[in-house]
């Protein structure tokens, strides 16, 4: 190849490698700083007392593929939040009464999520009942640590939500 060619071939080539890099970004980005933005949104008509206006925003973001295409979407929101999480798994490690009332109803904001999102279907011990009762269990307890007064109450509320997560993640997390 002559000299007089490779600068244009190596140009063209790198915009296209840029091009693709900017669209492969905006796809995997686009919705994704919004869905921590909906849990806490879900999580606030929650403490109002709204849990009908919740549960309707739940199932509607549950079946917005560019806020949740898949389950793990939705665990994602338990990581730290320089992940893009909310960090409610750290927090349950460490809970005092002080935060227990907003982390409680981020965990009940996020069983909503996974109910309204659902088991796609069943998989021998991975069925839809135990998708849904193990959701449940997450959920009573989040309700109890979002009612926690007391600094021993927010850490035993916090221990029976992390006991859940642990459960369904021995039948459900690969």
């Amino acid at each position: 190849m002559t000299s007089c060619l490779r600068a244009p071939l190596f140009a063209m080539t790198l915009t296209a490698l840029l091009g693709l890099t900017y669209i492969s970004t905006s796809a995997s980005s686009e919705g994704g700083d919004e869905l921590p933005a909906v849990v806490k949104k879900i999580a606030a008509s929650i403490k109002k007392g709204d849990v009908d206006g919740a549960k309707k925003l739940a199932k509607a973001t549950a079946a917005n593929p560019k806020l949740i295409e898949e389950i793990p979407d939705l665990m994602h929101m338990y990581r730290p939040t320089d992940k893009g999480g909310l960090g409610i798994e750290k927090a349950l490690k460490k809970t005092t009464a002080k935060e227990a009332d907003e982390l409680g109803n981020q965990v009940i904001a996020m069983a909503e999520l996974t109910l309204a999102k659902g088991w796609p279907k069943d998989q021998g011990k991975r069925t839809k009942k135990a998708w849904n009762e193990f959701t449940e269990e997450m959920r009573s307890a989040a309700q109890d640590l979002a009612k926690a007064k007391n600094d021993k109450a927010a850490a035993a509320a916090a221990n029976k939500v992390n006991n859940a997560c642990t459960r369904c993640h021995t039948v459900f997390k690969d």
